[in-house]
């Protein structure tokens, strides 16, 4: 097992004590793949936690994984990440003790497509010292967004640079596009947007099939 994870991960040594738990519950087939994904997935969010403590200290965020003890599912089900805040804006992360807050929970393969997104954060940070906006729906990896709060800041975004591409162009002696325009591009732009948050929103949420995570199973418990 710690050939398969090391226990260099900081990600790993938290998980430690309950990975043991659910590979005995699992096949030698499954425990396989299971252990081969949670070597991936640690090496992933500690990468995305070192990007976001880089390049997103505002955000005070923090990854971490944990498990669906539905085990008969694939490897990729029984993982989930979630994306947690201290309670406390001044808390620091590196006091073990600190009390999180979860924003979201995400699958492993949504996880992977938001890794992919920080990493090209960082190389805009790296080269041009700037990532992108904050808080944007269509720039900003970190941030998980309800569907209403993805219109309105994609409507808001789209006429803020509808409007200063009209004055760049009207100082320039060049017709503007008509309001009409902008505002059928803005419509069209953000039902496609929706669409796709829409068919994604099962990842934003609580793992699917109705199962909980690890560390609800486990508080019940207790």
């Amino acid at each position: 097992l710690s050939e398969l994870v090391p226990e260099s991960s900081d990600t790993y040594s938290v998980l430690s004590l309950y990975v043991q738990d659910i590979r005995n519950k699992m096949s030698d087939e499954a425990a396989g793949e299971f252990l081969g994904l949670l070597h991936e997935a640690c090496h992933f969010v500690d990468e995305a936690n070192e990007i976001t403590r880089r390049i997103r200290p505002d955000l005070a965020a923090r990854f971490d994984i944990d498990f669906v003890w539905d085990i008969f599912r694939p490897p990729e089900d029984v993982l989930v990440v979630r994306l947690v805040h201290p309670m406390q804006s001044t808390a620091d992360f590196a006091d073990a003790e600190v009390e999180t807050k979860v924003a979201a929970f995400w699958t492993y393969p949504k996880f992977c497509e938001r890794l992919v997104e920080m990493r090209g954060c960082f190389r805009l940070q790296l080269a041009q010292g700037k990532w992108g906006t904050p808080g944007s729906p269509l720039e900003d990896p970190w941030v998980e967004h309800s569907l209403s709060k993805a219109r309105s800041g994609i409507r808001r975004q789209i006429l803020e640079e509808s409007s200063a591409l009209s004055g760049a162009l009207a100082s320039q002696g060049t017709a503007a596009p008509g309001f009409i325009g902008v505002i059928d591009a803005v419509n069209a732009a953000v039902g496609a947007v929706a669409a796709s948050v829409a068919s994604s929103a099962p990842c934003a949420g609580a793992p699917r099939g109705g199962s909980r995570p690890a560390s609800a199973e486990r508080r019940a418990s207790g």
